[in-house]
């Protein structure tokens, strides 16, 4: 090494530009080769980014777009009338109790028959629900906007026998039997939807009845 560094420094300038200039080009020989070989991997992950990115967008698409059905299929909208302080039309989640809508209408009035307020009772869509005043017919609290004679034609599943209900598109005797051995352990249906408790009844086949059953 020592012999190296003497033999260099006893070069004339010459020597210095021409190994100056042969070490740029060896420099860049090395940067041409390593060029020249690095495309592929390169490619490679840059489309492997972009798939990825491509994918998680989709992905991230769809579920938003999962995420609106959802929230539009959970709500429902009903009417409150009679005594609250703000009456008219209001949208809740599919589920909600009267009480909620009760609060979502500013509370009852002071002159509000309260005993007659079932703030447990479950909603559905396009009920509408009367709140009465002190002395009026508590059978003005509820009004699902359904006329007798459209009740006349609907199955009520509370009083119907095993034989009305496999009249229901859908129900075969098996669940007509289990709709009345829920009855028998549970008590009387609240509201339709609660019929989609019973083992075998999901939405499909929920939709398929929902005009055609009825609770008292």
């Amino acid at each position: 090494m020592e012999k190296f560094v003497y033999w260099l420094k006893n070069q004339p300038p010459l020597n210095y530009y021409i190994i100056g200039f042969t070490s740029i080009i060896l420099g860049l020989l090395f940067i041409l080769v390593f060029a020249v070989n690095k495309p592929e991997t390169f490619v490679e992950e840059e489309l492997t980014e972009l798939y990825s990115d491509t994918s998680m967008s989709a992905e991230e698409t769809f579920n938003d777009e999962a995420e609106e059905d959802i929230s539009e299929s959970s709500e429902l909208i009903i009417e409150l009338k009679g005594q609250v302080v703000y009456p008219g039309v209001y949208t809740l989640k599919e589920g909600a109790r009267l009480g909620e809508a009760i609060i979502e209408a500013g509370g009852v009035t002071e002159t509000a028959d309260d005993r007659t307020i079932n703030r447990a009772l479950v909603l559905v869509d396009q009920m509408m629900v009367y709140i009465p005043a002190i002395g009026e017919e508590a059978f003005t609290n509820i009004d699902t906007g359904v006329n007798d004679e459209t009740q006349k034609n609907k199955i009520n599943i509370n009083n119907a026998d095993q034989g009305e209900l496999t009249q229901l598109n859908g129900i075969g005797d098996s669940r007509a039997q289990s709709i009345v051995h829920y009855r028998e352990e549970n008590g009387r249906f609240k509201t339709i939807e609660e019929i989609k408790n019973i083992s075998g009844i999901g939405e499909k086949i929920f939709d398929s009845i929902k005009e055609d059953i009825v609770v008292d």
